[in-house]
């Protein structure tokens, strides 16, 4: 899998979740979510980074470019879930361990 980050994990979540989206509903979107405000460099930096490594698609609609998932960011997306339920496992498993340890 080629996500590289929490930007990339949570702008996959969302294309799943909503569909196709421009840079600035996504920037928007993380500010109103999060209260962090992302330069659209940042953004767009992300953006054609997942498009380059096939995550993503660009589709010009109504004259701006938005984005998409793809075949592979689905999947990807469907990893992220199978691996984050296996990580809070682990971490439910390491609380529970450490509640029956004497100290």
């Amino acid at each position: 899998m080629v996500v590289k980050n929490l930007f990339d994990v949570l702008t996959l979540a969302e294309l799943k979740q909503r569909g196709c989206m421009g840079g600035y509903a996504l920037m928007s979107l993380i500010r109103e979510k999060f209260h962090v405000l992302i330069s659209p460099g940042t953004v767009y930096r992300h953006l054609y980074s997942l498009e380059r490594d096939g995550l993503v698609k660009g589709i010009e609609k109504d004259g701006r470019k938005k984005y998409d998932l793809t075949a592979k960011g689905e999947e990807a997306v469907a990893a992220i879930v199978d691996e984050g339920k296996v990580f809070f496992e682990y971490l439910a498993n390491l609380k529970s361990f450490a509640e029956h340890q004497v100290i």
